[in-house]
């Protein structure tokens, strides 16, 4: 009898586990399209394609990038506009934009960040992309700036 009682919790921590592991994130995926080497000096732009396969729109919360990619390169503009940012988030030594949008269901977002090659090198780190309850996708990028010509 004992042994009931012990199989039920069991298979109710399974169930929230479960539960919490299918959350909409299972049907989100994300791409990024950027060049692999830029000049200095020279502008280009990062595409963030981010799909949801769900049969329900998804809100995008927010979009973090390293601050490790952010050393040789500035973010001149955001495209859809976020509502707020950029800010600092120490914790992960990241800086933040927050989204007021939705990914429709079965459809797609594209954010476009208009950036500007600062400084030579290969600044590389995180572009992470969260929606509801803080859940993120991330892919890593690499940027080659390379010396004026």
């Amino acid at each position: 009898m004992i042994r009931r009682p012990w199989t039920f919790i069991i298979l109710g921590a399974c169930l929230v586990l479960c539960a919490c592991a299918s959350g909409p994130l299972e049907h989100i995926a994300m791409d990024i399209d950027a060049p692999r080497s830029v000049a200095e000096g020279g502008q280009f732009e990062v595409r963030i394609a981010v799909n949801n396969s769900g049969s329900r729109p998804v809100p995008l919360d927010s979009m973090d990038m390293d601050n490790t990619w952010l050393q040789g390169i500035q973010v001149l503009r955001i495209s859809p506009a976020p509502e707020y940012g950029p800010f600092e988030v120490p914790v992960d030594q990241s800086v933040s934009y927050r989204f007021d949008a939705d990914i429709p269901a079965q459809g797609r977002i594209d954010i476009v960040l208009s950036c500007l090659a600062q400084k030579q090198g290969s600044p590389e780190g995180d572009i992470s992309v969260c929606i509801s309850n803080w859940q993120c996708k991330s892919m890593h990028i690499t940027t080659g700036i390379t010396a004026d010509r």
